[in-house]
């Protein structure tokens, strides 16, 4: 019996002591982890001696589109339609019930508008054997739920179904409609009309805005930085700041103008009061009046509302090309917070997304802001939509050194494609950019954008193929530009299709968003595990095919990247933390670094600025449609900004931006890939640029690991920065700067050999 107990003591012990080693290396390990020392792991990382991408750009973003209200409010004028030209429609009718004089768009959702609504638009037919011909709208039937009918004058060229046509509308001016809505002019005030009768003599525009007066006051106003609920000022009025128009008196008595700009209350701190009734009088002549002043925002949050009250006692005032901003920007009229921003972030791309110039007409998409109007690709709208131009966009990209990915709508004419091949000639002629990437229309697989999209991938291959051509051909064959063909990235066959039918294409587009689902109830942990093993961000399942699917020399690209989890029962508190947290950052560099070992030469993140979405209901992720739905009463999600504001004072980049702003300190040169099997969760690759290498890393697991990397000849990295959070992986940057890049250390072991440490579910990047 005592032998027994003996021998129990003993064991006993053994069981202690092998615990105890057990947690003491497991502590080991951690420490070694921060301190890179004593620790034991896999045999060293070698970076391949041969190249898989040579000159691989840096990492774009999507600048995405400009709002009155938010984070995005890009414009050293912060006006849209500042010189009130009205709204344009671009649509794409796809041929169905053809005849001599008639034909119909076989999209019945798409918006209508009333009978003979469309009458007078022109058209040009873009596919089929009447491609290029033009014609005139004569007579125009919505046909209640069926497919709409349009008229042709003079007859229909020949047609068949699926025969894909471009068409053009301009909406009439109404009394008391101010367009557009969507861009801060607000009225229902009939004594206001927009009218082509007359213009300021240097407007690059054709209207203005025309005021019946009869005795009365008439306020037309415009409210900006309206996002609510707001934690802070997105626009801030500091320093010198100017208003200015153009205006004319017609026939008038006592004609008058008072201008105010007021930040409303919050409902905790009073009005801010920036312009108090400032008067103007006009004259007979146009003239341009200009006032300025210096701002000083308080404490308030509330919307910025400019007011201009027309008073006379008859005739009528025009106004044009009104300005509201601060008194310095940046080349292409941008605020310097965005060209700044940009900088940090050093993009080698930049693309021109918007999700609104689908239906913008050449003169529209190349003019300034006083010279175009809002557009509409959905039918008539209250709230059309008004852009940032390719002219502004292009100066923007050359000014922070990045190479741009415009779109041309797809409803470009023959003659507009002849316009954009002249056009980009001359504007490569003046920036030299190594490439201007030039995609036709934006996700036309996708039916949110059928009013001015092309559904079926040989329909749309048939269209870019011919477009590119003619385009190419206006700019002299120029080889500096290169055509962009997309589709569907959870479609690999589609995207196949795509590449097949535009041989002009010289990249194929995919957009590998990630981890769509996330319900409620789950720790942090797994939501982080959940993130980092999405199967879309396996490059097995939809990566690989596509990359591998195309024609010889056409190069896979990412038009758009990001984290997408809209759909699941998770509450706002629970997303918050994980989509927008510390390591949300490193998930976005994984599926980067994933998609550079397959090939993809150019990746864009989706995108500059946005403050957030709703969850959504029947999103569909890698698995199928997501299988829970949001919460009673919703839940909101923080994405797809990669940078939370452009207010100078706090100008907070969230954790997925501080990742791309990581990646571009590495990139640089030809891209060699590594094999990181041997470390779980591990993701890298090494770049060779002038004879120094340079790395970039990140963890899928909870765990920091220690590495050691052996690289071929060359100088290697020196020194280290890492993703670091402030309190834990849940860190976000939404109200304070918790999650920033910090140094870390990296050890030369010799004999071209580096060791370092990357943190639980974080991202290094290693640079001379």
């Amino acid at each position: 019996m005592y032998r027994f107990l003996i021998v129990g003591i003993a064991i006993l012990i053994l069981v202690l002591l092998s615990a105890r080693m057990r947690i003491t290396a497991t502590k080991s390990i951690a420490i070694a982890g921060q301190a890179i020392t004593g620790s034991t792991s896999p045999a060293a990382l070698t970076v391949s001696s041969v190249p898989l991408i040579k000159s691989i750009p840096r990492i774009g973003v999507n600048l995405g589109g400009w709002t009155f209200y938010g984070a995005e409010q890009y414009r050293q004028n912060v006006l849209m339609n500042p010189g009130f030209e009205p709204t344009i429609e671009g649509r794409i009718l796809e041929v169905a019930n053809p005849t001599g004089t008639s034909f119909q768009d076989d999209a019945n959702y798409v918006g209508k508008g009333p009978v003979d609504w469309y009458k007078g638009a022109t058209f040009s037919v873009r596919s089929g054997v009447s491609a290029g011909l033009t014609g005139q709208i004569s007579g125009y039937n919505p046909n209640g739920g069926d497919n709409p009918t349009f008229e042709c004058k003079n007859g229909c060229p020949t047609l068949k179904a699926h025969d894909e046509i471009s068409m053009y509308f301009t909406d009439p001016p109404v009394a008391g409609v101010v367009q557009p809505t969507s861009a801060g002019w607000w009225t229902d005030d009939k004594a206001f009309i927009q009218s082509n009768t007359d213009h300021e003599p240097d407007s690059a525009g054709t209207y203005s805005l025309m005021t019946t007066l009869d005795g009365a006051a008439h306020t037309l106003h415009s409210y900006v930085d309206s996002w609510s609920p707001k934690r802070i000022v997105y626009l801030p009025v500091t320093g010198p700041w100017r208003i200015s128009f153009w205006a004319k008196a017609v026939g008038a008595s006592s004609p008058s103008i008072k201008v105010s700009l007021v930040r409303e209350s919050d409902g905790t701190h009073g009005n801010t009061t920036f312009v108090d009734n400032q008067s103007f009088s006009p004259t007979s002549s146009w003239q341009q009046f200009t006032f300025d002043f210096t701002g000083v925002e308080t404490a308030n949050t509330g919307t910025l509302v400019l007011n201009f009250t027309f008073t006379g006692a008859s005739g009528t005032i025009l106004m044009d090309d009104v300005f509201l901003g601060a008194t310095s920007g940046s080349v292409g009229g941008w605020r310097k917070e965005v060209v700044s921003t940009l900088k940090t972030l050093h993009p080698g791309v930049l693309r021109d997304w918007q999700n609104s110039q689908l239906g913008e007409p050449f003169l529209y998409r190349t003019g300034d802001d006083t010279a175009h109007g809002p557009t509409s690709f959905n039918g008539p709208s209250p709230s059309p939509a008004f852009t940032y131009t390719i002219t502004d966009f292009l100066a923007l990209a050359h000014t922070v050194g990045a190479e741009p990915w415009i779109i041309i709508p797809d409803t470009a004419t023959d003659a507009e494609l002849q316009d954009y091949g002249n056009y980009l000639e001359h504007q490569q002629a003046l920036y030299h950019f190594p490439e201007i990437l030039v995609e036709l229309g934006n996700e036309n697989w996708n039916g949110v954008f059928r009013g001015a999209g092309i559904i079926l991938p040989a329909d749309y291959g048939a269209v870019a193929q011919r477009d590119f051509t003619i385009l190419k051909r206006a700019a002299s064959s120029d080889s500096t530009l290169k055509f962009v063909g997309a589709g569907q990235y959870g479609n690999p066959d589609e995207v196949q299709q795509v590449a097949k039918d535009i041989p002009a294409a010289s990249y194929i587009a995919a957009a590998p968003y990630f981890w769509e689902c996330q319900d409620t109830g789950q720790t942090a942990t797994t939501y982080l595990t959940q993130m980092f093993n999405d199967g879309w961000s396996n490059p097995a399942n939809d990566m690989i095919p596509i990359a591998k699917g195309l024609r010889p020399g056409q190069i896979p690209a990412i038009y758009e990247v990001n984290l997408s989890t809209l759909g699941g029962s998770a509450t706002t508190a629970e997303r918050v933390p994980i989509v927008a947290g510390y390591g949300s950052g490193a998930a976005l560099e994984q599926q980067i670094i994933r998609a550079m070992n397959v090939g993809f030469r150019i990746q864009n993140a989706w995108c500059f600025t946005q403050l957030g979405n709703n969850a959504a209901a029947g999103v569909w992720g890698y698995s199928g449609q997501c299988a829970n739905n949001p919460p009673a009463g919703g839940a909101q999600v923080p994405l797809f900004g990669i940078v939370h504001d452009l207010n100078a004072t706090s100008n907070l980049i969230r954790p997925t931006g501080l990742a791309v702003e990581l990646a571009n300190m590495a990139i640089a040169g030809d891209f060699y890939p590594v094999n990181t099997s041997a470390y779980p969760g591990i993701s890298g690759a090494a770049f060779l640029s002038g004879g120094q290498w340079t790395a970039l890393f990140s963890n899928g697991i909870s765990s920091s690991q220690s590495i050691n990397l052996t690289f071929p000849q060359g100088a290697v990295p020196t020194t280290l920065k890492q993703l670091a959070y402030t309190k834990g992986p849940t860190d976000v940057n939404e109200t304070s700067s918790l999650v920033s890049i910090a140094p870390g250390r990296v050890t030369s072991l010799g004999n071209n050999q580096v060791s370092f440490a990357i943190p639980p579910w974080g991202a290094v990047a290693l640079l001379p």
